[in-house]
């Protein structure tokens, strides 16, 4: 009934290879065999030099057999896991007790945000406002005021930040604040954590508990 010598085979014949490339191949050829073209002359000897391919080396033969008495009951797959528990159980613990002890932090750790001074105790920062630019967060706000000129001991610069917030939910420690301030002003510990928060008003740091303290 298949008829090898007519113009609808030699079509086939040359997009059988496009097909057996896109698909997978042994499926393809068992596919070809079920409706019958393991008659043409044509897909015999071309099955003398397709190799055996495999979509993944992941392929897993599977066994029908009968599972013993043991093995329905799961005891011998209760006793090895216990076995397992009791192993690590005499090993040497690999966890602490947190927050008593805790381990030391990497250099590169970014920690709580810090107002930095100078040698003098000054406050660096004079709130140019490119750390709130930067954040990707929109975590910083500040309000910028003029130095008046009783509190050159206080401030740097002639502009200052009387009001600098970070609101540690939106701050995800990426330091780009850090990066771009131009007046080293602001700086992320690498041994302090932000702690834990009970309530959204605990989550606003202003400067009451960003600035560095001053030097004794």
């Amino acid at each position: 009934m298949f008829f090898c010598k007519n113009s609808f085979f030699f079509t086939y014949k040359k997009s059988f290879f496009y097909i057996c490339i896109s698909v997978n191949l042994s499926n393809f050829i068992t596919f070809l065999a079920q409706i019958g073209f393991h008659h043409c002359v044509f897909f015999q000897k071309t099955l003398k030099f397709l190799p055996d391919m495999q979509l993944t080396n992941r392929a897993k033969q599977v066994s029908n057999t009968q599972m013993t008495f043991a093995e329905k009951i799961y005891l011998p797959a209760i006793v090895t896991g216990l076995g397992i528990t009791i192993k690590h159980f005499f090993k040497k613990k690999v966890t602490i007790q947190y927050p008593e002890q805790q381990r030391p932090m990497s250099p590169v750790f970014r920690g709580l945000h810090v107002l930095k001074r100078d040698e003098e105790g000054r406050e660096r920062c004079t709130a140019c406002g490119l750390c709130a630019l930067a954040c990707p967060a929109e975590a910083i706000t500040m309000v910028a005021a003029e130095r008046k000129p009783s509190e050159e001991h206080l401030y740097r610069e002639e502009k200052y930040a009387a009001v600098y917030e970070i609101n540690m939910l939106r701050c995800i420690f990426c330091g780009l604040c850090e990066e771009a301030c131009p007046k080293e002003a602001i700086f992320l510990q690498n041994d302090v954590i932000a702690p834990a928060f009970h309530s959204r008003d605990e989550v606003i740091y202003g400067k009451d508990k960003l600035v560095e303290p001053l030097k004794k």
